[in-house]
């Protein structure tokens, strides 16, 4: 294995496990535990995120066509963390909550996107 796969596998992996953390505790734990939501809050919280992602897929394609996989990822790995820190500094609210769904829906669907494309720039 070349050192750039093994990267493609180390950012494959920790955008996995960064996006499922944000996700259960972040967006899914935050709006159970600290916001008492019901079931219809979560689930409009989940539905937007999905429905964000499927908008996020289709986007990404373009947009790795114009700048590149490298850099589609390292802005989808890095966009979060600059959501994360701008709403760690508000109240938790709904609206944070659904601000930081939109973002993770938009990462990681450029995130996804780049990293089953990298492959094919890597063979070039």
């Amino acid at each position: 294995m070349d050192a750039t796969f093994r990267r493609l596998v180390a950012a494959c992996f920790l955008n996995q496990l960064g996006f499922q953390a944000a996700y259960f505790v972040g967006i899914i734990g935050c709006a159970t535990y600290v916001l008492d939501a019901g079931a219809a809050e979560v689930s409009a919280l989940v539905f937007v995120m999905n429905v964000v992602m499927l908008a996020g897929y289709s986007a990404a394609g373009a947009l790795i066509d114009a700048v590149g996989p490298r850099v589609v990822l390292v802005a989808s790995l890095a966009l979060p963390l600059v959501a994360a820190a701008v709403v760690l500094a508000m109240p938790v609210c709904m609206v944070s909550l659904l601000v930081v769904a939109i973002v993770m829906g938009l990462a990681g669907a450029a995130a996804s996107t780049a990293v089953e494309t990298f492959l094919a720039y890597i063979k070039k």
